[in-house]
């Protein structure tokens, strides 16, 4: 896709002032976040915390979700049921200049504790001293993020994780893999939950970017017509691929963030007689296109160098190359925006459209690659747009 009009560079998940730097300073490294319960007190409460190591970051944000009918958040000072996040919560005093907190939640019915840092423009931190610019550099020493504060209310086994999707245990929807840690994309991380010290269980997880397969022992094969070669990373993957969410101002192109319109946040994809509109301009921005608006015949005229495609507001019936044809819906005027059936328009411009029913995305990609919703590495890369574009990131940008 040629158009990059609109974008807005995004190193992970915010940056307001930061500057967008290469991705392989943090991703040769496996970060590591571990959760640690200390022993209990003779009260029954009991810490976690939360460290980081072996990390090149600038956010990191998590759903986590614990048993409320073994464990249960407390104030550690009164010893009382904590109501909200900063009730239970101790934080590392020698980065509250560096990380700045958002959307910090405990939601005791749900059982999920939620929390978000990112780099204070301007701001940066080294655990070794050595200079860095716009970035939290963590060596292999652990650093303290977090303390959290619970009370054992039960002979049942404790547990804390990642509040992963999942059809019967709560979750957010926006962010389908629990969270991560990045720097200009997600990071290789492992994740561990010890919580042995409570007779607990010791869980350990691991995110990291898939390599290619070593094909170098396979013997040449007789010359056949090449398909076009898959992606084989979530990056690979989001190449030349437009993604816009129902409701959503905000999109992601080359796994960019981008906001649709800036400033028009009322300007939104959305669902009508079972097809999707789509703001007509961006799209065709960003898939490569010009892009001419005539208001006394209410047409849009898509155009590039091979093609030329011509609808008109209210009409079913379109032009590609001068010929006509039909579509069973017609474009229209929403907010001041021209809004368009994208399916109709893209495969009519030569780009492959799917629709992800559960995250309520719209991926629109080459035609010869189109997006394959059941394939590992389309999963993981619509786990980290959901991220991107989730409501407590795309306003900080």
């Amino acid at each position: 896709m040629k158009g990059t009009k609109g974008k807005v560079a995004i190193i992970l998940i915010f940056s307001l002032l930061i500057s967008l730097f290469p991705v392989t300073l943090a991703r040769d490294k496996i970060a590591n976040v571990e959760f640690i319960a200390s022993s209990l007190d003779k009260n029954n409460n009991f810490s976690i915390t939360m460290s980081i190591a072996n990390a090149n970051f600038n956010a990191f944000q998590f759903v986590l979700r614990y048993d409320s009918d073994s464990i249960m958040p407390i104030n550690p000072q009164s010893g009382l049921k904590a109501d909200r996040f900063s009730d239970f919560t101790e934080r590392n005093l020698a980065l509250s200049d560096v990380l700045s907190e958002l959307a910090l939640d405990l939601d005791k019915d749900a059982a999920l504790i939620e929390f978000t840092n990112y780099l204070t423009p301007g701001k940066s931190y080294s655990s070794d001293g050595s200079t860095v610019e716009n970035i939290v550099s963590i060596g292999n020493e652990p650093i303290e993020i977090y303390k959290f504060h619970f009370e054992k209310i039960s002979s049942k086994t404790p547990l804390l994780e990642l509040a992963k999707q999942d059809e019967v245990k709560p979750c957010r929807n926006y962010l389908p893999d629990g969270g991560g840690i990045a720097y200009g994309a997600k990071l290789p991380l492992k994740i561990t939950f010890d919580l042995t010290e409570l007779e607990g269980k010791l869980l350990e997880e691991e995110y990291i970017p898939p390599t290619p397969p070593d094909d170098s022992d396979v013997p040449p094969e007789e010359p056949v017509e090449e398909e076009p070669k898959r992606p084989t990373t979530s990056t690979e993957r989001l190449e030349d691929t437009l993604v816009l969410q129902i409701g959503n101002y905000a999109a992601a192109q080359n796994g960019i963030l981008c906001h649709i319109y800036p400033g028009e946040k009322d300007v939104v994809p959305y669902i009508k007689d079972d097809r999707t509109f789509l703001p007509f301009r961006f799209v065709a921005e960003s898939l490569g296109f010009k892009v001419v608006w005539d208001a006394k015949t209410k047409s849009v005229t898509f155009y590039d160098e091979e093609q030329k495609l011509v609808l008109v507001v209210g009409e079913k019936d379109y032009t590609k190359n001068g010929e006509l044809y039909s579509m069973d819906v017609a474009p229209e005027i929403m907010n001041d925006r021209t809004m368009v059936p994208i399916r109709f328009v893209a495969e009519a411009l030569g780009f492959a459209v799917e629709w992800d029913s559960i995250s309520k995305m719209v991926f629109i990609t080459k035609e010869e690659l189109p997006w394959l919703l059941d394939d590992e590495i389309e999963v993981e890369a619509t786990s980290e747009i959901a991220l991107i574009i989730s409501p407590l990131i795309r306003d900080f940008v």
